[in-house]
């Protein structure tokens, strides 16, 4: 077996290192949400969980769009 076939490569040890932190956000979210849902109604928090990703996700799309 060579050496190259046991060394990962950058875009391989990026892409775990990638995988952990997804993983490490959404435990953390799990543990938000739950103390966020006992202080407001659930549905006022959805609307604030949605309106705010709807916001990232339009300055994202004008950001990249105006560079591309």
């Amino acid at each position: 077996m060579s050496a190259a076939a046991v060394t990962p490569d950058r875009h391989t040890a990026g892409a775990e290192l990638a995988l952990v932190v997804v993983a490490a956000v959404w435990d953390l979210t799990f543990v938000m949400v739950q103390d966020a849902i006992a202080l407001l109604p659930t549905m006022a928090f959805l609307g604030y969980r949605f309106a705010s990703a709807a916001a990232a996700m339009i300055a994202h799309a004008t950001i990249c769009h105006t560079h591309t």
